[in-house]
């Protein structure tokens, strides 16, 4: 039987077909492989309930305390190295990245669905002081935010406090001085303004009132150049009131959030925006047709943006791991043999590595084990490199017995 050299020709076409075979590939030397094909697989230990745990010494989950149990890695060991000539890594476009350690946040992202808005309250804005609105910043139904300016109002009685507090500060007064400092405040003049004032010796002609805190211009009582009176209410603002979201978690997923865990919304009719609030962990409900856990989430938001039954998405960000070592999660290849990354030699040679993977956080996931701080991963082109080695290592465990079987075969023909 020429079983061997059917493999081979299988092997070859496979690999022609999967575009796999690159040019000028050639297998490193034998005393370059780390580890001969074969060799037993280095032991990792894992949670029985949370396969995502792996670590490379015995110990208990950090999610639910059980026991590790030992699991011999699942991805051959030894992968032979492959060289390529510059002119191939220049046409498959191969990229790098180094293995560093930074701080990584446990974050979920899910379907969100709002439930309901609790309304928040109302708060009016009046003069400081008797004088004249000159201009007006905003109009009715727009939204505010903190320290956005809102309008302006010019006074005699302005003036003549500026005017004041300048003559006590030239004439050297401190007690003079104090006084007519605490008249400015009185007249809603911010410390910025009254430093400002200080340091220029030059007043301002209007002073800047700016929203006291988020929400929408419920209603505007009066027009620019309009005279009002001290305390005369001038605008409205609906503050922020509170939406109710429900999100969908897997148990995975539960057992790392909590209550107080820091989220975003963000609603599909606006996604460009983004509104912060907190996980409420208290009262989770079972979904058993989805097989899922709801979770509710409170989140502050301006009234006259989100309306029940509106959808979005929710991130949920956990506990911070810092000094994590991570890679670009392009780097990592998930496979059925488990997870690997490709590491660069540097001239042209390459090597795919076993690695166990932890938590993900945006685009970077982190590394358990396999890699070191400064290697260079390739992030790209990494998976026909991948399959190569994977290719070379199964013709070096076919190596004998091609030729073996070869010389039986030459002996039957005669």
């Amino acid at each position: 039987m020429r079983t061997p050299q059917i493999l081979t020709a299988l092997l070859l076409v496979a690999a022609v077909a999967g575009g796999v075979v690159l040019e000028r590939f050639v297998v490193a030397p034998a005393g370059e492989n780390p580890a001969p094909a074969g060799a037993a697989a280095a032991t990792q230990y894992v949670c029985p309930m949370h396969p995502e745990v792996v670590r490379t010494a015995p110990g208990t989950c950090p999610i639910c305390g059980m026991q590790l149990v030992a699991a011999a890695a699942a991805t051959p060991a030894g992968l032979p190295e492959v060289a390529v000539s510059a002119a191939v890594v220049n046409s498959l476009g191969v990229r790098t990245a180094r293995v560093q350690r930074t701080t990584l946040w446990r974050e979920a992202r899910v379907p969100a669905y709002v439930q309901g808005y609790t309304a928040g309250g109302s708060q009016a804005l009046r003069a400081p002081f008797a004088g004249q609105v000159v201009k007006l910043h905003t109009a009715a139904g727009k939204q505010a935010r903190r320290g956005e300016p809102l309008f302006e109002m010019a006074s005699d009685v302005l003036a003549e406090a500026q005017a004041q507090h300048l003559h006590a500060l030239a004439a050297n007064d401190p007690e003079h001085s104090n006084k007519t400092r605490r008249k400015l405040h009185e007249l809603a003049l911010a410390p910025a303004d009254i430093e400002r004032l200080e340091r220029t010796r030059t007043a301002i002609a209007a002073l800047t009132m700016p929203a006291p805190v988020d929400g929408r211009v419920a209603a505007i009582e009066v027009r620019a150049g309009d005279a009002v009176e001290r305390n005369a209410v001038v605008l409205s603002i609906e503050t922020a009131g509170e939406v109710a979201v429900d999100v969908d978690l897997f148990r995975s997923q539960l057992m790392w959030v909590k209550s107080g865990d820091r989220a975003e919304l963000r609603l599909a009719h606006a996604p460009n925006r983004a509104w912060r609030g907190t996980v409420m962990r208290e009262g989770v409900q079972v979904s058993p047709q989805k097989r899922t856990y709801i979770v509710r989430l409170h989140v502050p938001i301006a009234p006259g943006l989100v309306f029940g039954n509106m959808t979005g998405e929710v991130r949920i960000f956990g506990d911070p791991h810092y000094q994590a070592l991570a890679i670009p999660r392009e780097a990592l290849i998930r496979g059925e043999h488990g997870e690997r990354a490709v590491l660069a030699l540097g001239g042209g040679r390459f090597r795919p590595v076993a690695v166990a993977a932890g938590i993900e956080s945006g685009d970077a996931v982190e590394i358990v084990s396999g890699l070191r701080e400064g290697d260079a991963v390739v992030t790209s082109a990494q998976f026909l490199l991948d399959s190569e080695s994977s290719l070379r290592a199964e013709f070096l465990r076919m190596g004998d017995a091609p030729a073996h079987d070869a010389g039986k075969t030459h002996d039957h023909a005669h």
